[in-house]
């Protein structure tokens, strides 16, 4: 594996702007981001990580141990007037990635930690330069057009979105498991799926389930689906891995490699293709396909 993935963060999408409370502050992971990057299948190892931010702003502080243990630059942005202003921090940004795709060509993918839409001129000018660029968000604060520019999407929890409490089931009814044939809860996301995608979701039910075992079934029934019906395509270019994985996490919400013992994702869908006609090749440095 190469140093080939420079992260940049920032701070303030995820903080969803310098008006959280100490404890909003507190709720951001940034070693669960990490380990979001880490699993996806177009990053190796990380050369460069650099968060942007008002670093002097002493809420801020409660960054510092993550910063040091994970080996992220705090780059401080003041802002452009006496009061914090947005776009400081997001053309900062902008001009170190340029610049770092100009100077540093063994670095082909970058991964931006937010969900702002002013990004995907980002997106596009790396296109320009051959490099791979990868979103990182939280899915409900992303612009779906980011997300359409970019490589691959990688969603990160909203830790400021409390997690539903489930409620303790009567004696008289007792609990339900789930399966495969039960109704999945409605997906939003639908038209953020590719062409090839959406006519998949329309024949292959969501799974309600994450059960190993009908993970590997639900996942092999994409792959069936992909072999018989764009058997052509395959044989010809292949399908981007992020295809896949964008399907994935359509039919089985909250995927992750580690359901099936994997740290990373190319390793699952590895796994995944064991025993089918399909396998994964790597025809350029940063560029997964399903063959």
């Amino acid at each position: 594996m190469a140093f080939n993935t420079a992260v940049f963060y920032d701070i303030e999408n995820l903080l969803k702007g310098y008006s959280a409370t100490p404890e909003n502050i507190a709720a951001v992971s940034l070693t669960e981001i990490v380990a979001a990057i880490h699993a996806s299948a177009l990053t190796d190892k990380i050369a460069v990580q650099r968060a942007y931010a008002n670093w002097s702003d002493h809420r801020l502080g409660a960054f510092r141990n993550e910063l040091n243990v994970l080996g992220i630059e705090p780059v401080q942005v003041f802002g452009f007037a006496r009061q914090v202003k947005k776009n400081a921090a997001d053309i900062q940004l902008v001009i170190d990635a340029i610049d770092l795709a100009y100077i540093r060509p063994a670095i082909d993918t970058f991964v931006i930690v937010s969900g702002d839409g002013g990004f995907g001129a980002l997106a596009k000018k790396l296109h320009e330069y051959g490099k791979t660029v990868i979103a990182c968000a939280y899915p409900n604060m992303t612009n779906q057009t980011l997300r359409s520019v970019c490589d691959l999407f990688i969603p990160i929890r909203d830790p400021h979105i409390p997690t539903p409490k489930t409620s303790e089931p009567s004696p008289a009814s007792p609990p339900q498991t789930l399966t495969s044939t039960a109704t999945p809860p409605p997906h939003d996301h639908k038209l953020s799926l590719s062409s090839c995608n959406q006519d998949l979701a329309t024949h292959i039910q969501p799974l309600a389930s994450l059960e190993p075992s009908l993970v590997v079934a639900k996942a092999r029934e994409v792959l069936d689906w992909y072999h018989h019906q764009h058997l052509q395509i395959l044989g010809h270019k292949g399908i981007h891995i992020s295809e896949f994985h964008q399907a994935l996490s359509y039919l089985i919400p909250d995927f992750q490699p580690q359901l099936l013992g994997f740290s990373k994702l190319i390793e699952a869908i590895q796994f995944l293709c064991t025993g089918t006609p399909l396998c994964v090749i790597r025809p350029t440095q940063s560029t997964f396909l399903l063959y």
